[in-house]
């Protein structure tokens, strides 16, 4: 619905949830918190988003094809904060690449198989952020263009950085992966985002 049409949210609503959202009245670098971005909170449901278009309200400048197709897949509210990691990233000096965002359970299922079979880390669909379009893998990329699959400090900068805005990394053990922080365990994911991947409605 258009902008004049939302329906208000009072600041006792707003301040209850910032807690939850990692959003908070001083936070002047993030995105203003709108109401389908807290409507999961207000007992509304998601399932709509997976499936209708939707437009970013958060927008990065020069961002590389497979950056912008793992952007394009993650849910809105996730999408809007991953974008402004990654403006904090590259303000920081940084330059991340995001190399996977939304994967389908059938993509999920064959990366499992793999680690099954001796391959790198990798869990049961039903069990993967990714599968609900709340994750994303990134890579630092060089000022030569080469990426920097072991640079550990670039990692966990990344890690921390990205509390900021509501979402967390998952250790070491998988230091380029970065999720949902609203969902403390893959139970807690909608249920109704799973295998279903947004699409962004571009002008």
């Amino acid at each position: 619905m258009p902008d004049d049409q939302q329906p208000q949210i009072s600041q006792d609503v707003i301040n209850a949830l910032m807690p939850v959202t990692g959003q908070g009245s001083s936070d002047t670098t993030a995105t203003p918190i709108k109401f389908q971005d807290l409507s999961q909170f207000l007992g509304k449901t998601q399932a709509t988003q997976a499936t209708q278009p939707t437009t970013q309200t958060a927008t990065l400048a020069n961002v590389d094809t497979k950056t912008q197709a793992s952007l394009d897949g993650l849910q809105p509210d996730f999408r809007d904060r991953a974008t402004q990691w990654l403006q904090g990233m590259r303000d920081a000096g940084y330059n991340p690449v995001m190399h996977f965002g939304f994967r389908t359970p059938e993509e999920q299922q064959a990366l499992y198989e793999k680690y099954l079979a001796g391959g790198n880390k990798a869990v049961a669909p039903t069990s993967s952020y990714h599968t609900y379009g709340r994750a994303f893998d990134w890579v630092n990329q060089g000022a030569k263009g080469d990426l920097e699959w072991n640079n550990d400090k670039a990692y966990e900068f990344g890690q921390t950085l990205a509390t900021k805005y509501g979402m967390r990394g998952i250790g070491s053990g998988d230091n380029d992966h970065i999720q949902d922080a609203n969902y403390k365990t893959w139970r807690d994911l909608p249920k109704a985002e799973y295998g279903r991947q947004t699409q962004v409605a571009r002008k």
